[in-house]
């Protein structure tokens, strides 16, 4: 079934809460649906506040369409901004919000000499890489001063240099400049524990305490989106 078929109910008494349960709490396909939520509920505000902006007593309806659009995709989008700082997933963190390299993100300033254009390719660090949160020029998207339209939800308007048709979170959403970084440390940390455990396994040759040091490192990955190498590790477990 594709994903356009299973896209829920926009009526108003559709409960984005009790639909998104069915689903594994802090899994990915979890996280992966709430973003498909907050992509798809954003373009149906958008396609309703374009019809409202006609003028005509016909759209008039759109009005309160877009709010109710607004207001699921800003739901979903914060859902899953939560997920993934609870899980410590910050490369997909940055990768939603469309992080480019800005000269600092400790004090959250707005590189204005950034080019317009760089998007996901100078988030990538030029060669498809997730840019280190932790580098002297770390990842922060840059917040647009020229957009004077509606601001949703009291939160962050379409960013410069990203537009917010590639990355609608930004539309919904206030990008936090510490989590990366701090997640980061705390991933590397718990990861080095992790394989001293699996070294310390290893070393007594201990069958059983060997596949729990790397089911417990495939959960680690998992739990950050690292699909490929937690099923690495759980295989290696078999």
């Amino acid at each position: 079934m594709t994903e356009a078929a299973e896209t829920p109910s926009t009526s108003p008494s559709f409960d984005l809460e009790t639909y998104i349960s069915r689903y594994e709490p802090a899994s990915e396909t979890r996280l992966q649906r709430l973003l498909f939520l907050g992509h798809h509920f954003h373009g149906a505000f958008l396609a309703a506040s374009a019809d409202n902006h006609h003028g005509s007593p016909a759209h008039a309806p759109s009005s309160s369409a877009a709010v109710h659009y607004e207001r699921l995709a800003c739901q979903a989008f914060q859902m899953a901004v939560d997920q993934m700082k609870e899980t410590g997933n910050w490369r997909r963190y940055l990768e939603e919000f469309g992080a480019v390299l800005a000269n600092t993100a400790t004090s959250g300033t707005i590189n204005n000499n950034a080019d317009n254009g760089s998007g996901n390719a100078a988030a990538a660090g030029g060669d498809g890489r997730t840019a280190d949160p932790e580098s002297t020029t770390a990842a922060s998207p840059l917040r647009s001063r020229s957009d004077s339209h509606h601001q949703p939800q009291g939160q962050s308007l379409p960013q410069q240099g990203i537009p917010h048709h590639q990355h609608p979170i930004l539309y919904h959403q206030t990008y936090d400049p510490a989590f990366p970084a701090q997640a980061k440390r705390e991933s590397q940390a718990r990861l080095e524990t992790l394989e001293a455990r699996l070294a310390t396994a290893q070393s007594h040759l201990t069958k059983d305490s060997i596949r729990t040091a790397l089911l417990a490192l495939g959960e680690f990955h998992k739990r950050r989106g690292e699909l490929r190498e937690a099923w690495r590790r759980v295989w290696k477990s078999r």
